[in-house]
C-alpha cells in the first residue's frame, strides 16, 4: 500500500460560519471509532486536527475568523496546501467582507494555484441563499482562473462537505 499524502489543509471563515461545525462532522464521517472531536471548538483562535480521507491524511487547521484575528491569517496560511472558506449562506449582511477576504486570499501571490473549497453551510436554514446566489455575491465569476469551487453545505441533512474534502484530495 502507498505512502500516504500529507496535506495541510486552512479553514477559514468569518465567525459562527461553521468552521468547527464542519470539522466535527468530518472527523465523525471519517473516524472508524465515530468518535467526535468536542476539543476541536475555536473558542482561542487557532484549532488543529488530523483527517484521513483515502490516501491523503489532512492536517487541519482553522484559524478564528473574528476580526482582530483575520489580520493574522496571512502569517498562518502560507504553507497551507489546500483551503476551506467557510460561508454562512444565512448572513446575507456579511457578504461584503466574505468576498472582500475571500478574495484578498485568492490574489495573494504566496497562495496562486492552491485549491480553494469555499463551503456555504446552512442552506437548510429558511434565510440560506441558493448557489446561485452565494456565487454573484461572493464574485466568484472573478476567480475562474483559479483552482475555486463553491459547495452549499448542510449539517442537518449531511449534503455537500464531504464532496468538497474530495474535491480538495484530488488536487493535492
Amino acid at each position: 500500500m502507498p505512502e500516504p499524502k500529507k496535506a495541510k489543509v486552512v479553514f477559514l471563515g468569518l465567525p459562527k460560519a461553521g468552521k468547527t461545525s464542519l470539522l466535527q462532522k468530518l472527523a465523525v464521517a471519517l473516524s472508524q471509532e465515530d468518535k467526535l472531536a468536542t476539543d476541536m471548538l475555536t473558542m482561542d483562535w487557532t484549532g488543529e486536527q488530523e483527517l484521513t480521507m483515502g490516501n491523503v491524511v489532512f492536517r487541519t487547521f482553522t484559524i478564528s475568523g473574528r476580526k482582530q484575528d483575520r489580520l493574522l491569517w496571512k502569517d498562518y496560511i502560507y504553507d497551507g496546501i489546500a483551503f476551506v472558506f467557510v460561508v454562512d449562506a444565512t448572513d446575507s449582511d456579511n457578504f461584503h467582507v466574505v468576498e472582500s477576504e475571500l478574495h484578498a486570499l485568492l490574489i495573494t501571490d504566496e497562495l496562486l494555484g492552491k485549491p480553494f473549497a469555499v463551503m456555504g453551510t446552512k442552506i437548510d436554514q429558511p434565510a440560506g441563499v441558493t448557489e446561485a446566489v452565494l456565487r454573484e455575491r461572493l464574485y466568484l465569476s472573478q476567480a475562474e482562473n483559479r483552482p475555486v469551487k463553491l459547495f452549499m453545505c448542510s449539517f442537518t441533512t449531511n449534503v455537500g462537505y464531504g464532496d468538497g474534502l474530495k474535491w480538495l484530495a484530488e488536487r493535492v
